[in-house]
């Protein structure tokens, strides 16, 4: 299958197979010595270039293989796994969201990008839990958190958690200690516009124009003011609603008066037999509204690479709650502020984890919980379910990672690293307002928004009850 991969383990040796369309990289340390493979879209944060051919690092077979990795997947931006297979180890290690997915059934010693991929279609039919399916309304707007897909014996790696091949058990190799490192918030601006500038800079040498996606909201302003340099080399891109709603009014005044070059799609409403493709692609784990919409996109599939602002929440603590710190954080509290339905089984996974992470700091919980889950368990799932265009998320490599989550709580709470940024970088973007037409206005498109799904409000109510 096109953007697919799968790893199979034959007695010692290891095979490593990949479909159309997805990169495949050697890995070489000193004096060209093997160390495996690096699958997927890789860019490398120093040079500022994509990975195209067999990537070297100055560096011998490592001595502690999860030092090696965390330093390897340090210094990498786009999308990408490692797929090690030295002397002593072999293994697969993810990027900080595991933005290109791994799931694998340790009985029949097989890992590959998605359940879909993975099993045969007698198998896919067979195993799946329709119960779990239904039970976390997933067709809706749910997902599914803590390593479980919905066909039994099929697990999901986490970010930050490697699997060894040699026993097909998981482990964590980036603990709280790793993750969270105190910085101010001018520092932590500079980082993430760093790091987001290295990877445009990298697309815009590449084969595909980078087209940006912008909305009204403060991650994608982050993006937009980081690639100030850059604004003449790619295209901003939105999905125009015909209701005229505020993700497509102000990123049309944006563009008209910083003179950009804009492209506006609308939006396109996928057909039940293309949504049930997309659902089945990503192995029944999510769905939500791009299941819906993704053909919205797809006249940039053969020119352009999409660039999002995903991941921007992580600098302002998206799971927290102001009415409750979170103290004595559970498993089922835990499952609540992530506005999802109880599910007895995940609660176990969930308690398991939180006793594995390394800090019992609730805020520091919560934020590894939207790292972990939000992106791994939901957002990075989606990558094989539209196996049309390339996209990347400049704010979801490790260094932008770490920057946003090392800011304190005051400025977490106050979204300013944003402002930072755009002071920094393009300072007229301060006047235009973020997510807002006027009070009015913003109040009937919400009411229209709640009526049209009420899973919306169902959720909310869920996250504000832990």
């Amino acid at each position: 299958m096109p953007w697919q991969y799968k790893v199979s383990k034959f007695g010692a040796d290891l095979r490593v197979q990949t479909g159309p369309g997805i990169g495949k990289f050697e890995l070489l340390g000193v004096d060209n010595q093997p160390l495996g493979w690096i699958i997927g879209f890789p860019i490398d944060l120093r040079s500022r270039k994509l990975i195209t051919g067999p990537y070297r690092l100055p560096l011998r077979e490592p001595g502690c293989i999860e030092e090696f990795a965390r330093r390897l997947t340090e210094r990498l931006g786009g999308r990408f796994l490692w797929v090690a297979n030295t002397a002593n180890v072999q293994g697969i290690f993810p990027d900080m969201t595991a933005s290109i997915p791994c799931v694998y059934d340790a009985v029949e010693k097989v890992a590959a990008g998605s359940p879909k991929s993975l099993l045969t279609e007698s198998e896919f039919a067979d195993r799946f839990d329709e119960t779990t399916f239904r039970r976390m309304r997933i067709d809706a707007e749910g997902w599914l958190p803590g390593g479980g897909t919905v066909h039994d014996g099929v697990r999901r790696l986490l970010p930050n958690h490697w699997l060894d091949l040699t026993n097909w058990r998981h482990k964590r190799f980036r603990t709280a200690h790793h993750i969270f490192k105190p910085t101010s918030v001018e520092n932590a601006a500079n980082t993430v516009i760093q790091t987001v500038q290295a990877q445009i800079e990298a697309l815009v040498s590449g084969p595909r124009k980078p087209a940006l996606a912008l909305t009204a909201g403060r991650d994608s302003r982050m993006v937009l003011a980081a690639s100030h340099p850059f604004r003449r080399d790619v295209d901003y891109v939105t999905l125009a609603s015909e209701k005229n709603d505020c993700d497509t009014l102000v990123p049309r005044r944006i563009t008209a008066e910083q003179n950009l070059s804009h492209i506006e799609l609308p939006f396109r409403r996928a057909t039940p037999e293309a949504r049930s493709a997309y659902i089945r692609a990503g192995g029944n784990c999510v769905a939500g509204a791009n299941s819906w919409f993704h053909p919205s996109v797809a006249p940039l599939a053969d020119t352009h690479v999409f660039v999002g602002g995903t991941g921007g929440e992580l600098s302002r603590g998206f799971f927290w709650n102001n009415r409750n710190d979170g103290k004595n954080l559970t498993g089922s509290t835990l499952l609540r502020r992530m506005g999802l339905p109880r599910h007895d089984e995940t609660i176990e996974v969930l308690d398991e984890w939180i006793a594995n992470t390394g800090t019992s700091e609730p805020k520091d919980l919560l934020d590894m919980a939207y790292l972990e889950f939000r992106e791994g368990c939901w957002a990075s799932v989606q990558f094989p379910c539209d196996m049309t265009l390339v996209r990347v998320q400049p704010l979801l490599a490790a260094p932008a990672i770490f920057a946003m989550l090392g800011i304190d709580a005051a400025v977490k709470r106050s979204a300013s690293l944003t402002d930072k940024i755009i002071a920094s970088e393009w300072p007229s973007l301060a006047s235009y307002g973020f997510n807002t037409l006027g009070t009015f206005r913003d109040t009937v498109h919400q009411m229209c928004r709640v009526a049209g799904n009420p899973e919306v409000i169902l959720r909310r109510l869920r996250r504000l009850a832990s």
